[in-house]
């Protein structure tokens, strides 16, 4: 059975149409969850604050992606924990430093050293 949904005579396939209706709802309600329960930032993995430089050719890590905690060099594609600074995926070799970071009230702290 073919659809007969189409927008400006190009035909639409029917599992695209309920997907931006279930994206807002799903959004709406997960927002909803997380603020009654208390804690909305269900989606966030934290702040994280570690070196700028790869440990192994120095590229600049702030250049590079970020997902789940584990940051990508864009030069040799190295990964490390963000939050232990500890080699996910070589060719580096050596850790970066992590430093701790903590929030309160809004406030977010960062310790040095």
């Amino acid at each position: 059975m073919r659809s007969k949904a189409s927008c400006k005579g190009h035909p639409i396939h029917p599992a695209l149409i309920p997907f931006p209706f279930a994206f807002l709802y799903g959004a709406f309600f997960f927002d909803l969850a997380g603020r009654l329960t208390g804690r909305p930032s269900w989606w966030t993995t934290g702040a994280y604050a570690f070196d700028d430089r790869c440990t192994h050719r120095g590229g600049s890590l702030a250049g590079g992606v970020m997902i789940g905690g584990v940051v990508q060099c864009p030069w040799h594609g190295s990964q490390f924990d963000c939050s232990k600074g500890t080699v996910k995926a070589g060719p580096a070799e050596r850790p970066i430093e992590s430093y701790p970071v903590t929030e309160k009230a809004g406030k977010v702290t960062l310790r040095l050293g």
